[in-house]
């Protein structure tokens, strides 16, 4: 009996590498805080800007309530699946940081 993966037209994985190139045209934000959501399949980063500067009115609406409200600017969605690898990514760059720059993140 033939093995299955040598059957006409039947595909072999190729390994590949993905490489994601930055362009002058992709979008470019500045974000100073993050909140992170999850479902059973899923995570979801949300990211914005608290501004340096707060106008009187949202100043005192943030003294009262103790509380700030931003607006997300953006919402990164990606599977579940893929979470240990991204924590993989961003302690290696942060390692790289500090060891560039001399300086030691907490």
């Amino acid at each position: 009996m033939a093995d299955k993966s040598t059957k006409a037209g039947a595909q072999k994985p190729v390994p590949i590498k993905i490489i994601v190139e930055a362009t002058d045209s992709v979008a470019s934000y500045y974000l100073n805080y993050f909140e992170v959501g999850q479902t059973p399949n899923d995570f979801t980063i949300y990211g914005g800007r608290i501004p340096a500067k707060l106008s009187p009115q949202r100043l005192n609406i943030a003294q009262d309530s103790g509380t700030l409200t931003i607006e997300a600017d953006v919402e990164i969605t990606f599977p579940a699946t893929i979470m240990t690898g991204l924590i993989k990514a961003l302690n290696i760059q942060k390692e790289l940081f500090e060891q560039n720059n001399n300086i030691k993140l907490a």
